[in-house]
């Protein structure tokens, strides 16, 4: 929270003045947007969320800690999917519990990936 807060400082001490603001429908973003906010002075200003903003979606690999993914699946694997473009792990199953369309956040959504390569999320951004 203290590094959040101090860019918002330093956003604010370098004259940003924004309109609009845009964030990630995940809580940790919209924490650190309203923190943000709080520390320009600006927490009038209208927020947008989207999903499109979240971070790469690792299908079936979320929830494992990296020790794991690299026991099940080897390293050179793992390197692989963090390192090649157009890589993507294992897809995830919609009865998984870490399923983001099971989440009343994303009940509008309907193009959730299961899983995606570095391309793929760049392309949804």
């Amino acid at each position: 929270l203290r590094e959040v807060q101090h860019a918002g400082r330093l956003l604010r001490e370098a004259g940003y003045d924004p309109d609009i603001v845009f964030t990630s429908r995940l809580k940790r973003a919209i924490h650190s947007t309203w923190a943000i906010l709080r520390e320009m002075d600006t927490v009038y200003l209208p927020v947008f969320k989207s999903w499109r903003l979240n971070g790469r979606h690792y299908g079936a690999l979320t929830g494992l800690s990296k020790a794991q993914v690299a026991e099940t699946f080897g390293a050179d694997l793992v390197q692989k999917w963090r390192t090649d473009p157009t890589s993507k792990p294992p897809p995830m199953a919609d009865t998984d519990p870490f399923w983001s369309a099971n989440e009343r956040k994303f009940a509008d959504v309907k193009d959730i990936p299961t899983s995606e390569s570095l391309v793929e999320c760049m392309e949804r951004m």
